[in-house]
């Protein structure tokens, strides 16, 4: 299950394999993954790294689920410890992979075992890392922009 502001991000997670892809803003994420199977453990990913977002996800958690925390966020952050433990939450930040992880998930990739072509959105240079990283800010017109280093500076699109 997945959920996502944008369009765009919640059809790519349909196609990829997601059995439901919703708007927060018009169904709470619990409601959803209960009518998908609300008897299994519920594992919540915050990806988005602003401030807030650990509050909001351990605020809509329910009793027991485990909260995997990837989202960068740089500026100072709270949460409210009291939520999470009478909730009995688990909570896990992760940031890195180490080499072999690298290594099996590009090896996948090549064996076409993982296709990734609808991900990669578009190509730049590394000249245009710039402004790629810009265009990423508009969640329906980007996914992941590849960088070719031999490239231009231009943002070239792909088309899925």
């Amino acid at each position: 299950m997945a959920a996502d502001f944008s369009a765009k991000r919640r059809a790519l997670a349909l196609e990829l394999g997601a059995d439901l892809a919703v708007d927060p803003r018009d169904e709470a994420v619990t409601d959803a993954w209960r009518r998908v199977d609300g008897a299994k453990e519920l594992v919540i990913f915050e990806a988005v790294g602003t401030p807030g977002m650990i509050d909001s996800v351990v605020s809509m958690a329910p009793s027991r689920a485990r909260l995997l925390i990837a989202g960068v966020c740089m500026p100072p952050d709270t949460f409210r410890p009291f939520v999470a433990i009478i909730k009995e939450l688990s909570m896990q930040f992760v940031y890195c992979y180490d080499g072999d992880e690298f290594a099996e998930a590009l090896q996948a990739i090549a064996e076409g075992e993982v296709v990734v072509d609808s991900l990669i959105t578009g190509t730049v240079g590394l000249d245009g890392v710039s402004e790629a990283f810009r265009l990423l800010g508009d969640p329906e017109d980007h996914v992941k922009i590849l960088i070719e280093p031999g490239s231009g500076p231009e943002v070239l699109h792909v088309s899925t």
